[in-house]
């Protein structure tokens, strides 16, 4: 029944039906629990986490991601781990903690690199997807933290694993990241940029995810697409981008991007009190970041703070072993001294005895005389 659930969930998920998906997942997952099999259930909340994602609920996907790290940690032939770390990466960056995005993403490759030779968890082929995937979420950090030459590295390497099997979105996406990169690296340097010519790339992405009804894609390009516009002082076709991310975030009912678009016109367009507007977004934002850095780490933080824990247990083992260890080697070293001594002695008395045998037998020669 189980599957059956989780095969729902899938199909409504393919359908862009996401109340539904996560319905669907969740009664998977309890029956799951009333089975006691700890890996699906870990499977099904990574899948609820990912819904929740797609909702906008960056601070509830990043708890439930954290509460499936914990389950999994004792999974190691499970390729969630993979996604789940990438997928708290992502939270992160959402939340604008660009160096705790970076940290779990090289988690994730960690955990490939590992992986990369023996190929127990992944074939070759969905490595090389998750790998294209995880540098374009790497890029994208980079982007945020401004080091575009690091972006365009990032990109670069995640196409070096493209392969035909590999959807061409990503490979358009990929592209689009270092036509970004190369265009704000120029404007930092104050170097002379072809505009058109990357803005054309990452239009012609947008096109490719609006084909696909990629709603993540289309909302990414598009909202990079107005800031760029707006770099290269043409406020008017920033605005025409910022209104193309709102309104489809008024379709997909995704608030989230509803206010990062509606903040993006009120705090770029002039009109009267537009100082007074900014500081309102700039307090609501203060807070939302106060209200997530005291109350919804927590999560992340039990993980951490677990995994930390497990980590200090492993190397109290192995000091443990090694200490064990030694003492054997000095143990079984004394005792081979001891024995080696102990024949040395014997093959004296033994030499010593030899060598007395005719001189025993001369006396009592001498003394039967």
């Amino acid at each position: 029944m189980a599957s059956i659930y989780n095969d729902l969930g899938v199909y409504n998920h393919d359908l862009g039906i996401l109340d539904s998906t996560f319905y669907y997942y969740i009664k998977a997952e309890n029956i799951y629990r009333e089975i006691g099999d700890s890996m699906k259930m870990g499977e099904l909340k990574f899948y609820q986490a990912r819904v929740l994602f797609e909702k906008g609920l960056h601070i509830e996907s990043e708890s439930k991601v954290a509460s499936v790290l914990q389950v999994l940690n004792n999974y190691p032939f499970s390729p969630i781990p993979f996604e789940a770390n990438q997928l708290m990466g992502t939270c992160l960056l959402n939340q604008n903690d660009f160096e705790g995005a970076k940290k779990y993403l090289l988690e994730a490759l960690a955990l490939m690199q590992k992986d990369a030779k023996q190929n127990k968890i992944l074939d070759l082929n969905r490595l090389k997807m998750a790998k294209s995937m995880l540098y374009y979420n790497l890029s994208e950090v980079s982007y945020y933290l401004e080091d575009y030459k690091e972006v365009t590295k990032y990109a670069s390497t995640g196409l070096s694993f493209i392969i035909p099997e590999i959807p061409s979105l990503l490979k358009s996406v990929l592209n689009s990241g270092i036509a970004k990169a190369e265009f704000m690296d120029g404007l930092k340097s104050y170097s002379q940029t072809e505009f058109d010519y990357y803005i054309k790339q990452l239009e012609n992405t947008y096109d490719e995810a609006a084909i696909l009804t990629n709603s993540y894609v289309m909302n990414e390009m598009a909202m990079t697409i107005a800031s760029l516009y707006l770099q290269d002082k043409d406020s008017i076709q920033a605005f025409n981008w910022a209104e193309k991310v709102y309104q489809l975030a008024v379709d997909r009912n995704i608030k989230v991007d509803q206010k990062n678009a509606l903040e993006f016109l009120v705090s770029h367009q002039h009109y009267d009190n537009n100082s007074r507007v900014k500081e309102i977004i700039t307090l609501s934002n203060d807070l939302a970041e106060l209200d997530y850095a005291t109350r919804n780490r927590f999560a992340r933080i039990a993980y951490e703070t677990e995994r930390v824990a497990t980590e200090n247990d492993e190397l109290r083992n192995v000091i443990l072993m090694v200490v064990v260890t030694s003492l054997i080697i000095i143990l079984g070293l004394s005792v081979g001294v001891f024995i080696y001594r102990l024949r040395n002695k014997n093959r004296e008395l033994s030499f010593i005895h030899t060598a007395y045998m005719p001189v025993r037998a001369d006396l009592q020669s001498v003394q039967s005389m």
